[in-house]
């Protein structure tokens, strides 16, 4: 599988079931996700 290149500020994984959103702290706040899905599909993650 390919990697994301070292610029890239969001990638996806598509795992066919599942998608993973990884992203910089500046994106994720640029674009507000949490106020667009709401907190019951929120994940914290360590």
């Amino acid at each position: 599988m390919p990697s994301a290149p070292p610029q890239a500020l969001w990638s996806v994984l598509d795992y066919v079931d599942v998608m993973v959103h990884v992203m910089t702290a500046e994106i994720r706040d640029f674009y507000s996700l949490e106020t667009f899905w709401g907190e019951e599909n929120k994940r914290e993650l360590e």
